[in-house]
């Protein structure tokens, strides 16, 4: 696993490219299936799931909040959010035991002592109150289909309760309160729902696989049984299966993939990938965010990152079917978390489900009324928590290209996902960060100059520490030329007299050239700068020509820092593609510059790595360090100790569809 881990990840946060578009077209199919590492739809497009998740497993097994407000409003929030997906958390009982599904709202409530709760569904969903817990399920799953969201259905544990614990008797098949035939049974009744309801597009076969007796082989044996009974129901549906360790590890399929006596069920299998702060054991609350994040990232692509490699017995998709912070900004460990996991997902362009939707639970642990401080919603379910948040993870919901032909255009933006701002000029050649649109500012960098060029006579300068950042047309100036540096390889860094100053976006919307931070680890962890870190990410450059790539630029963001990825394109026909499409060429391989892309490609990899037998490479060193050699070599030793100078690199470069995640039609 280690040759394949240096392969798929041979550093961290390369920077991808990816479209943007105003609109959000419907989904044109109601069955979804899997073509490589992509969810696709009947034509072959890519469909991108952009879920969050909804709880309905807990004890009374009533999808939370309706206690709150309208359904109508909550499902409104859902889509104005921006999500065209809805994780269904459900329990197995309700479905299997009458005793337990066989209830009405009104009796589940009042059986906890909820009154309170019950009141307020009486109040805001009066419909409800007299349903069966099954039929409330159900009548979710249909307002949700009113509004074209997609619903996976996900079978979050056996008896209902809050999850999830290592030993709480819901974890694995055998476990005191997970029977493997009864499973099976709410499997075919959560599959039978969907043949009424075209917007459920596919079921969560379990949710967080965990215990004492876990194992692969018991793993394996059941999740192929599960899959095999949803799809005798309902062979339209995407089957999702969690690994084991609460649904982190798959790494077990490297040698030995799920096979299926049904073979169609491998076009409906897509894999689910866990994530939180506390899953590594890193601390990421401490220390250089460059080095956690990297390690990090590492683990995950070596326990299910690898199932994304085309053309491999294994190859699916991965939707991170869990991941979340504290809304409020209260926790730092988790706000520097998520700088790393929104680089990765944007870097992977993944299908992901935010936990959680939920702004408060009827009951939870014994609380009743519980704040959900994970929720996207407050706790009145009137508004989103955090409206920033909500612009910032909407950097994650645009895909990038399917495994479709050409014909499409984009446009050039330098996309911030921190912020879900893109980076303009002003009139008075001061660059800030704002609405992105079709008259977004269009970029690209010329990597014989190391100049950011605005247009055919502008480029961006770094006039002096704490100054803005701004186009001129003095293409000589000092603060013209950029580098990468970093550890990580995502700031750009120009010299301005003995200084070295990074494009720093914590001023709010204006762009400013900073002293560079974490390119030590002391810097990292006691900058106030770091107090910013919501603003942290990569920025994203969307290419606009889809025929030649050279002297394109790729963009990173870290710590508030723009980084900058020169662009070389190699000539994919002399080597194979390796085992990834995120790991690339060898600057040992022949360089053509520019390169005419044929349409049938749509991907295009360059790694440079460096190379003492390679001229080309040589070459490109001394370019990329010209502006270092007025430097002594004890200081030119200190920049490079710091991440800084011309450490070896990878670079990806996709090509893009104008595209953006899509809604279910609304059935006739």
């Amino acid at each position: 696993m280690f040759e394949l881990k240096q392969l798929l990840f041979p550093t961290f946060c390369a920077i991808i490219i990816f479209p943007f578009t105003l609109d959000l077209p419907t989904v044109s199919s109601e069955t979804l299936s899997v073509s490589s590492r992509w969810i696709v739809d009947q034509s072959g497009a890519r469909v991108k799931l952009a879920c969050v998740n909804w709880a309905g497993h807990l004890e009374p097994m009533l999808p939370e909040g309706l206690d709150k407000q309208p359904i109508s409003n909550i499902t409104d929030l859902i889509v104005s959010s921006g999500f065209n997906c809805v994780r269904l958390t459900w329990a197995t009982y309700m479905f299997t035991r009458a005793e337990f599904g066989g209830q009405t709202v009104g009796q589940s409530l009042s059986s906890f002592g909820l009154q309170a709760a019950l009141d307020g569904v009486t109040n805001y969903n009066p419909n409800f109150t007299q349903l069966t817990l099954t039929e409330a399920y159900t009548e979710v799953v249909s307002e949700l289909g009113k509004k074209g969201l997609m619903i996976i259905l996900d079978n979050h544990v056996s008896k209902p309760s809050w999850c999830c614990g290592y030993s709480d008797g819901n974890g694995f098949w055998g476990d005191q309160f997970f029977d493997p035939a009864e499973w099976l049974m709410g499997l075919e009744a959560a599959a039978n729902l969907s043949l009424d309801h075209n917007n459920v597009i596919g079921i969560g076969l379990r949710n967080e696989p965990r215990g004492p007796r876990s194992n692969s082989a018991d793993w394996r044996k059941n999740i192929e049984s599960g899959a095999e009974t949803v799809h005798k129901v309902n062979d339209h549906l995407l089957v999702c299966a969690g690994g084991l360790s609460f649904s982190a590890d798959l790494s077990f399929l490297f040698r030995e993939p799920l096979t299926f006596s049904t073979p169609s069920i491998r076009q409906k299998l897509v894999y689910e990938l866990h994530w939180y702060s506390w899953y590594s054991g890193l601390p990421y609350g401490s220390g250089n965010l460059n080095q956690i994040c990297s390690s990090d990232m590492k683990r995950v692509m070596d326990a299910v990152g690898f199932l994304l490699t085309p053309d491999q017995p294994y190859t699916s998709p991965v939707l991170v079917s869990e991941f979340g912070l504290d809304q409020g900004g209260r926790d730092p460990t988790g706000n520097r978390f998520f700088d790393c996991f929104m680089t990765f997902a944007a870097k992977l362009d993944l299908d992901h489900a935010l936990w959680a939707l939920q702004g408060s639970y009827y009951e939870r642990n014994g609380v009743r009324d519980l704040d959900e401080t994970f929720g996207l919603l407050t706790h009145t379910w009137d508004a989103v928590r955090n409206p920033g948040f909500v612009q910032r993870l909407g950097a994650l919901k645009y895909p990038l290209p399917s495994p479709v032909t050409f014909g499409f255009t984009t446009y050039s933006a330098i996309f911030h996902p921190a912020t879900g701002l893109c980076v303009s000029a002003r009139a008075n050649t001061s660059l800030v960060l704002s609405s992105c649109g079709r008259g977004s500012s269009v970029w690209s960098y010329d990597t014989t100059t190391l100049m950011i060029i605005f247009s055919e006579r502008s480029v961006i300068s770094a006039p002096g520490e704490g100054f803005p950042a701004v186009v001129t047309h003095d293409a000589g100036c000092k603060g013209c030329q950029w580098n990468v540096v970093g550890g990580a390889q995502l700031q750009l860094q120009s010299q301005v007299g003995d200084k070295f100053l990074c494009l720093d976006g914590t001023s709010g919307t204006d762009i400013t050239a900073e002293t560079c931070l974490c390119l030590e680890s002391s810097q990292c962890v006691n900058s106030a700068q770091n107090a910013h870190s919501n603003l942290n990410a990569c920025v994203k450059r969307i290419l606009k020509t889809t025929t030649h790539l050279s002297d394109q630029g790729l963009w990173g963001f870290r710590h508030s820092r723009f980084a900058l990825y020169s662009t070389w394109i190699a000539n994919p026909t002399e080597r194979g593609w390796g085992h990834t499409p995120y790991a690339g060429l060898s600057c040992r391989d022949k360089f053509e510059a520019p390169w005419d892309i044929p349409r049938k490609e749509n991907i295009i990899i360059v790694s440079t790595e460096r190379d003492a037998h390679s001229t080309a490479e040589q070459n490109r060193r001394e370019t990329v360090c010209a502006s270092h050699r007025d430097l002594n070599e004890e200081d030119r030793r200190n920049y490079r100790r710091k991440g800084a100078g011309c450490d070896s690199q990878t670079w990806i470069v996709k090509l893009l569809k104008d595209r953006s995640p899509g809604r279910l039609k609304k059935k006739e």
